[in-house]
């Protein structure tokens, strides 16, 4: 039987104790009240250790993902580069040479 079954049912059980045929005393209210919060507040920690947990896991992941795809694109960032920086070049000498054409002919 699960957390949530197992509290529900439990409520269940304190509230058939309360009938009008047998009034509850302030200590058994108090009782039955502070067994409720009890079981509220497991059930309110045990939500928050899962979503902590999840989130762990996730952050876990991206991290794994990122370091993977990095590691992968260092030997492909450095080729990239290289050939950008030529392609500027080539159209530097391009340029350069179109200018000196262009003064040669006038």
């Amino acid at each position: 039987m699960g957390l949530a079954e197992w509290s529900v049912l439990w409520v269940i059980n304190i509230t058939n104790e309360l009938s009008p045929s047998n009034p509850p005393s302030i200590i058994h209210v108090l009782n039955n009240f502070l067994k409720v919060v009890v079981v509220v507040v497991v059930v309110v920690v045990v939500v928050v250790v899962v979503v902590v947990v999840v989130v762990v896991v996730v952050v876990v992941v991206v991290v794994v993902v990122v370091v993977v795809v990095e590691g992968s694109l260092e030997v492909k960032l450095p080729t990239i580069w290289t050939d950008e920086k030529q392609s500027r070049a080539e159209a530097e000498r391009r340029e350069r040479s179109e200018e000196k054409r262009v003064e040669e002919k006038e």
